[in-house]
């Protein structure tokens, strides 16, 4: 876990410093997420952690209405929603 890089990560959502590639927008139409439910998954998380094989950090948390919700964000001065799961 890394809380000084879910720190940064959450000040960016809160400001909506984000930006998200077209293959995350592309990834919530199939799976039914909605920008809330990425901005409120990323509020509401406790941990993230660096996936080195993605190079990217993992959020584990939940969407809206409680449903555990995967993102994966780089900080490259936006915050950059690479994909949701």
């Amino acid at each position: 876990m890394d809380s000084a890089a879910l720190a940064v990560i959450q000040n960016l959502a809160r400001r909506r410093r984000v930006l998200f590639t077209s293959h995350a927008i592309e990834r919530m139409g199939e799976r039914r997420v909605s920008r809330r439910d990425v901005f409120h998954a990323i509020a509401v998380a406790t941990s993230c952690r660096w996936d080195r094989a993605n190079a990217s950090w993992t959020i584990r948390s939940e969407d809206v209405d409680g449903d555990e919700l995967g993102v994966a964000v780089v900080i490259d001065g936006l915050l950059v929603i690479k994909t949701v799961y």
